[in-house]
């Protein structure tokens, strides 16, 4: 307590100056203890993704993982789903046509990246109940400030589609940034970022854009894209304003083909106001409108949908509270997809214009300190669909134990659900009201040890998924009838070797089955059954070695183990080395370079269809790359 006291004032006087003279600069007064340095880290990294209530990633309940844009940036990553790789757990995945997407602890989802909600700046800028938010995931590092990652449930906090996980993307908020990229694989990429103040108001703007020949689709087809993606907000006390979107076009196609052009795009408007009212009480009131384009060869989805909510903390005493209600119009404007006929069968084509879904929600949680080293949680949500029924009860429970100033004990019991999607639920042309909520109830165990300079987490996980929403027996049709499994283990290590080394590393094993694989062939019942995309092993190692004050030398090792009967199905391992230089030529000008796939790996990913026969794609190889940075 004395030590954790000390760094909070030395962290008030020093810290100021140390972000003065840039990321990489060394103040002139040093630590009046080196234990105490360490300990910002510690007292830096806040999170309200998990409760809405700003605490320390290690006290909260759950699993929250930080990652830092700049230090991602340093390992060489370009883009928000290649850091997700660094995520004990998580594996990072493409489809056929590039699009990313993570499978979480095994269980595979091909769409909404995995079931995984993601947010940038707190807002759900793609539309879940399309299927399809991949390309948010694709908002690069540079524009990024620091990625929140929930591992497993999180939708008594925030509802719908927060399933098998959730992903905060908060873009940058300060500062002055230029860049400019330029890939082996020919893709040139830049973005600009600048926030300053303006009679009395805080704004922002971030604008970015990639265009690449040689895009990374599956072989053989060949293909390119382009992207843009772009913020731009305004605060002033407690009102902010924020308008943000993403785009990506693309068309591929095998030699000799012709390719068809396809696009995905999302904006939205986000307004919040928050204002304290006296007695320990907040209100936070926001309303945001988004719409949502996706067009391919075999589907289109065009719609919108408007999201309005009041939040109201208290703090008093032991107690910190959350109480909140919410409002959700979506509408489908038009809605087609062309699902492959089956053997022998007739095309089919699920047509949806004007279709609509309104929401009602309501939230409420209570954290009550016991000791000042234990806290329970408890919270509960309720949801009422307009085309699908109620949801009644969303459960949540978590002890977190501080059980030493090194020593934090955690344990949560979790459910995260998702409503059917528009292809799931409009399968027969008119919404079938047979189809319910999967739901994701999910225990965990974590263990955190924290000293000066080295962190070590431990955790034990057990899921059970039921009403898995999957293709019937019946043709064009969807049923809310198979379920799933998965249990497993997830460590972690990070340790500071002096100065000028930082270790990260992590490894997961999961043990997961389903049974959404069609029965057996003598009409036996279909059995849980490995999903054959997932990873049984994941691990990763990391090393940041800054060999000159100005100069940073990192590594990335990425092994996927994946339980396949073949080569071809199994896993792979991948290398990225990277290099930095600080204040080239002048004072924050960044020079990096790198290459990813060093020693050129064959890398496959797997998708299962409906039949149970596997889709695998191969990707291209190794890939150079070099960039150019400002930062003030």
């Amino acid at each position: 307590m004395r030590n954790g006291l000390l760094a909070m004032l030395w962290l008030g006087a020093t810290v100021p100056g140390v972000l003065a003279q840039g990321g990489g600069a060394q103040t002139a007064s040093a630590a009046p203890d080196p234990e105490l340095a360490a300990l910002l880290a510690v007292l830096q990294e806040e999170t309200a993704v998990a409760t809405k209530t700003r605490m320390n990633s290690d006290f909260v309940p759950g699993l929250v993982t930080v990652l830092h844009g700049d230090e991602l940036l340093s390992m060489g990553a370009e883009t928000v789903w290649e850091a997700l790789s660094l995520v004990p757990g998580l594996y990072a995945v493409r489809d056929r046509g590039g699009t990313p997407s993570v499978i979480v602890r095994g269980t595979e989802f091909p769409f909404n990246s995995g079931n995984v909600k993601v947010l940038v700046n707190g807002v759900a800028l793609s539309r879940e109940a399309a299927g399809i938010n991949g390309i948010v995931l694709q908002i690069p590092l540079q524009q990024v400030e620091r990625i929140e990652v929930i591992r497993g449930p999180g939708s008594v906090v925030h509802g719908d589609f927060a399933f098998m996980g959730l992903v905060n993307i908060v873009t940058r908020q300060k500062g002055t940034h230029v860049h400019l990229r330029y890939g082996g694989d020919e893709a040139l990429s830049g973005g600009v970022h600048a926030a300053g103040k303006v009679g009395g108001w805080e704004m922002g703007l971030t604008a970015g854009g990639l265009t690449n020949d040689h895009a990374p689709f599956a072989l053989p087809n060949e293909g390119e894209e382009d992207r843009a993606w772009g913020t731009a907000s305004v605060r002033r006390g407690g009102l902010s304003l924020t308008a943000q979107g993403i785009r990506r076009n693309w068309e591929s196609a095998a030699a000799g083909q012709t390719a068809t052009p396809q696009k995905q795009q999302h904006w939205a408007l986000d307004g919040r106001y928050g204002r304290d009212l006296g007695g320990g009480l907040r209100l936070e009131a926001r309303a945001a409108y988004k719409n949502n384009l996706f067009s391919t060869a075999t589907s289109r989805f065009d719609g919108d949908d408007v999201d309005l909510g009041v939040d109201l903390h208290g703090q008093r005493g032991r107690h910190a509270w959350l109480a909140g209600v919410g409002y959700n119009r979506g509408r489908i404007d038009e809605a087609i997809q062309r699902p492959p006929a089956p053997p022998g069968g007739t095309p089919v084509v699920r047509s949806i214009l004007d279709g609509r879904r309104n929401v009602w929600s309501a939230t409420l949680q209570d954290r009550f300190d016991v000791t000042p080293s234990l806290s329970l949680t408890g919270g509960g949500r309720f949801d009422d669909y307009s085309d699908i029924g109620d949801r009644r009860l969303t459960p949540r429970a978590s002890i977190v134990w501080r059980a030493s100033d090194k020593n934090i004990l955690k344990l949560q019991h979790a459910e995260g659900f998702r409503a059917p999607a528009f292809f799931e639920l409009y399968a027969g042309g008119a919404a079938d009201q047979d189809l319910g909520f999967e739901v994701n109830a999910t225990t965990e165990l974590n263990y955190v040890h924290r000293r000066p300079h080295t962190v070590v987490r431990a955790t034990l996980f057990r899921s059970r998924i039921r009403n898995m929403t999957f293709v019937a027996s019946v043709p064009n049709d969807f049923e809310s009838v198979k379920s799933g499994q998965a249990q497993g283990v997830e460590l972690e290590w990070e340790q500071q070797m002096g100065s000028a080394l930082k270790v990260l590393a992590n490894a997961s094993w999961v043990d997961q089955k389903d049974n959404r694989t069609p029965a057996p062939a003598d009409g036996g019942p279909s059995l849980l059954r490995r999903s054959p995309a997932g990873a049984e092993w994941l691990a990763n190692v990391g090393l940041l070695w800054r060999v000159l004050p100005a100069t940073v030398l990192a590594t990335h090792w990425n092994h996927v183990g994946r339980p396949g009967a073949t080569a071809e199905a199994r896993g792979y391992d991948l290398v990225d080395f990277a290099a930095t230089r600080h204040d080239v030529f002048s004072t924050g000008l960044q020079l990096r370079a790198g290459v990813k796939n060093a020693f050129n790996t064959d890398v496959r990913y797997i998708g299962v269809r409906p039949n149970g026969d596997l889709d695998i794609g191969h990707f291209p190889r190794r890939t150079y790359w070099v960039e150019l940075a400002w930062n003030r």
